[in-house]
Protein backbone atom coordinates (compact mmCIF):
# COMPACT_ATOMS: atom_id res chain seq x y z
CA UNK A 1 0.00 0.00 0.00
CA UNK A 2 1.74 3.49 -1.28
CA UNK A 3 0.15 6.79 0.55
CA UNK A 4 1.61 9.80 -1.38
CA UNK A 5 1.95 13.82 -0.55
CA UNK A 6 1.38 15.79 -3.66
CA UNK A 7 2.45 19.15 -2.90
CA UNK A 8 5.51 18.03 -1.39
CA UNK A 9 5.85 14.45 -2.66
CA UNK A 10 6.42 12.31 0.08
CA UNK A 11 5.47 8.99 0.57
CA UNK A 12 4.89 6.29 2.71
CA UNK A 13 5.01 2.22 1.60
CA UNK A 14 4.07 -0.53 3.56
CA UNK A 15 2.48 -3.77 3.25
CA UNK A 16 -1.31 -4.50 4.95
CA UNK A 17 -2.41 -8.06 5.50
CA UNK A 18 -5.67 -8.73 6.52
CA UNK A 19 -6.83 -12.16 7.76
CA UNK A 20 -9.74 -13.84 8.95
CA UNK A 21 -9.04 -15.07 12.47
CA UNK A 22 -9.20 -19.22 12.20
CA UNK A 23 -11.97 -20.16 15.06
CA UNK A 24 -11.59 -24.06 14.70
CA UNK A 25 -8.45 -25.99 13.57
CA UNK A 26 -8.02 -27.03 10.36
CA UNK A 27 -8.08 -30.68 10.01
CA UNK A 28 -9.55 -31.41 13.82
CA UNK A 29 -12.84 -33.80 13.33
CA UNK A 30 -16.01 -32.91 15.10
CA UNK A 31 -16.29 -34.20 18.68
CA UNK A 32 -19.16 -36.33 17.70
CA UNK A 33 -20.45 -37.31 21.40
CA UNK A 34 -20.00 -33.66 22.52
CA UNK A 35 -22.77 -32.64 18.99
CA UNK A 36 -24.89 -35.57 20.44
CA UNK A 37 -24.85 -34.31 23.35
CA UNK A 38 -26.06 -31.16 22.88
CA UNK A 39 -28.81 -32.50 20.38
CA UNK A 40 -29.97 -34.74 22.64
CA UNK A 41 -30.83 -31.53 25.19
CA UNK A 42 -32.17 -29.19 22.78
CA UNK A 43 -34.47 -31.44 21.28
CA UNK A 44 -32.34 -31.67 18.07
CA UNK A 45 -30.88 -34.53 16.35
CA UNK A 46 -27.45 -35.73 15.31
CA UNK A 47 -25.86 -37.60 12.58
CA UNK A 48 -23.36 -37.98 10.23
CA UNK A 49 -23.64 -37.77 6.19
CA UNK A 50 -25.19 -41.17 6.11
CA UNK A 51 -27.59 -39.94 7.82
CA UNK A 52 -28.66 -37.14 5.87
CA UNK A 53 -32.19 -38.03 4.24
CA UNK A 54 -33.62 -38.96 8.04
CA UNK A 55 -32.40 -35.54 8.65
CA UNK A 56 -34.06 -34.02 5.61
CA UNK A 57 -37.76 -35.97 6.29
CA UNK A 58 -37.16 -34.94 9.91
CA UNK A 59 -37.03 -31.43 9.35
CA UNK A 60 -40.18 -31.35 6.64
CA UNK A 61 -42.24 -32.94 8.96
CA UNK A 62 -42.13 -30.22 11.59
CA UNK A 63 -44.95 -28.01 11.80
CA UNK A 64 -44.87 -24.15 11.45
CA UNK A 65 -43.80 -22.17 14.21
CA UNK A 66 -46.40 -19.81 16.03
CA UNK A 67 -45.61 -15.96 15.48
CA UNK A 68 -44.17 -14.49 18.15
CA UNK A 69 -46.00 -11.08 17.87
CA UNK A 70 -49.15 -10.13 16.38
CA UNK A 71 -49.67 -6.77 14.45
CA UNK A 72 -52.42 -4.78 14.34
CA UNK A 73 -52.48 -2.30 11.96
CA UNK A 74 -54.84 0.03 13.86
CA UNK A 75 -54.45 2.78 11.32
CA UNK A 76 -56.57 0.38 9.03
CA UNK A 77 -59.66 -0.02 11.48
CA UNK A 78 -62.73 2.20 12.05
CA UNK A 79 -62.70 2.30 15.54
CA UNK A 80 -59.63 4.05 15.24
CA UNK A 81 -61.23 6.30 12.80
CA UNK A 82 -64.08 6.62 15.20
CA UNK A 83 -61.88 6.92 18.45
CA UNK A 84 -60.29 10.07 16.06
CA UNK A 85 -63.03 11.68 15.00
CA UNK A 86 -64.58 12.14 19.16
CA UNK A 87 -61.91 13.20 20.41
CA UNK A 88 -61.44 15.80 17.54
CA UNK A 89 -65.53 16.47 18.62
CA UNK A 90 -64.65 16.36 22.23
CA UNK A 91 -61.93 19.61 21.77
CA UNK A 92 -63.73 21.69 19.44
CA UNK A 93 -66.85 21.72 22.13
CA UNK A 94 -64.49 22.06 25.12
CA UNK A 95 -62.75 25.35 23.13
CA UNK A 96 -65.98 26.60 22.17
CA UNK A 97 -68.01 26.34 25.53
CA UNK A 98 -65.05 27.88 27.16
CA UNK A 99 -64.74 30.74 24.63
CA UNK A 100 -61.72 29.99 23.54
CA UNK A 101 -62.58 30.23 19.45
Amino acid sequence: MVVKEEPDGQQLETDLNVERASRERVGDPANVAVMRDIASLTGGAAGGTDDLDAVVRKIALLPEPHPMEQRIALWSQWYTACAVLILLAACWSARKVSGLT
